[in-house]
């Protein structure tokens, strides 16, 4: 089997996993009572960052109705992809 090298983590994706992290052990210690605003907006803020720093695009869809019937139009509710999936919405956000 081949030793997979380490991946090289970013700040912004580190910050974004301890976030995660002190989110997820809150939750473990004790139970889901309730989940601050604050901890959603630093979650929010993480994706933001990580999308900014790996230029994560959403997917594009084509209508089948509508004003953008036939056109290309950003699928925002859908995951991220990488810039290079073809998939990737390429026009302007």
């Amino acid at each position: 089997m081949t030793e997979k090298k380490p991946i090289e983590i970013s700040d912004e994706l580190l910050d974004f996993v301890n976030v995660v992290k002190k989110l997820t052990d809150g939750i473990n210690e004790c139970g889901v009572d309730y989940i601050t605003y604050k901890e959603v907006t630093c979650i929010s803020d993480g994706v933001d960052n990580l999308k900014k720093t790996f230029n994560l695009k959403p997917k594009f869809f084509v209508p089948e109705h509508g004003e953008s019937k036939g056109k290309k139009v950003p699928c925002h509710w859908d995951g991220l992809v990488r810039p290079s999936h073809p998939e990737a919405w390429k026009g302007e956000e």
